[in-house]
């Protein structure tokens, strides 16, 4: 089930940071993109994650990610 978070997460991270990138170019997304960053990349992430040698390779990228927007979000607050 932390697999299935995580890959979910990252997945729905990185479609909303492309899409709102797109956006901001004032391009809209086909929707198979949008189908493809919010079902095919979490199912890719998933099942790379499953078969992989080691466990949650997955939560080592999700926590690699987090650190530099929280470093940044505390830096921007203060």
């Amino acid at each position: 089930m932390v697999r299935a978070s995580y890959a979910v997460g990252i997945g729905t991270a990185v479609t909303t940071v492309l899409v709102f990138g797109v956006y901001a170019l004032g391009i809209e997304p086909p929707g198979i993109v949008l189908f493809a960053g919010l079902v095919l990349l979490p199912t890719g992430l998933y099942l790379y994650d499953r078969y992989h040698e080691r466990d949650l390779v997955l939560a080592d990228l999700g926590h690699a990610m987090v650190r530099p927007v929280a470093l940044l979000y505390r830096v921007l607050r203060t």
